[in-house]
């Protein structure tokens, strides 16, 4: 369990990290978007929360269009 909490902690902290970033370097926040491109394949707890992660990155106004346009071409972004 514990290991699952910490990965669910690093998904806050990446989509923290990105909206964060964006607004000083939007193109190293799109770079790092792109880990999660591959969220469709997390195990069920992990892929929920990577989900929620993106729809709050995308229900964001405030994204650079760099950024904005890595997580359009996310996979379910």
């Amino acid at each position: 369990m514990l290991e699952t909490e910490v990965a669910l902690a690093g998904l806050r902290f990446l989509t923290e990290f990105v909206a964060d970033v964006d607004k000083r370097n939007p193109q190293v926040a799109a770079r790092v978007l792109t880990v999660f491109r591959g969220w469709q394949s997390f195990e069920p707890t992990r892929r929920t929360e990577a989900e929620k992660a993106l729809k709050s990155l995308l229900e964001s106004d405030e994204l650079n269009r760099n950024t904005a346009d890595i997580l359009s071409r996310t996979p379910g972004g």
